[in-house]
């Protein structure tokens, strides 16, 4: 089931940030967003869940270029399942909001469908 996301009017360019434990998740809201008209960047590789072993240098290099697709993007979408994040994903959101790059959280639920609305991370940062 395909599901419309009614935010992100004037937000083309989206970037998915959260932990890579939840592939599926971000794939799911990559499927409805790009049917959304939108052009999305997510990590290259899931390395939690398809236990890829990298370097630290690959991990930082990895780090960076998602940084970079941040600074790109027009809003930033959290990929919050079972309301976890962790550091990475903390630190991406003080990074987008250093930018003034709007932050939206995505309540994921199994067989429900996704329920953005706009947060504020002031905590974090």
């Amino acid at each position: 089931m395909i599901y419309k996301i009614n935010i992100l009017k004037n937000e083309k360019v989206i970037t998915l940030i959260g932990s890579t434990k939840f592939k599926d998740s971000f794939e799911n809201i990559e499927i409805i967003s790009t049917l959304n008209n939108k052009v999305v960047f997510k990590p290259t590789y899931f390395l939690h869940i398809d236990n890829v072993k990298a370097s630290d240098q690959t991990k930082f290099e990895l780090d960076r270029s998602h940084k970079e697709k941040i600074a790109m993007s027009h809003a930033v979408f959290v990929v919050n399942e079972k309301n976890y994040w962790g550091e990475s994903t903390a630190a991406n959101i003080c990074y987008a909001r250093l930018l003034g790059i709007p932050i939206y959280l995505s309540l994921i639920h199994i067989s429900e469908p996704t329920r953005p609305l706009y947060i504020s991370y002031a905590v974090f940062c």
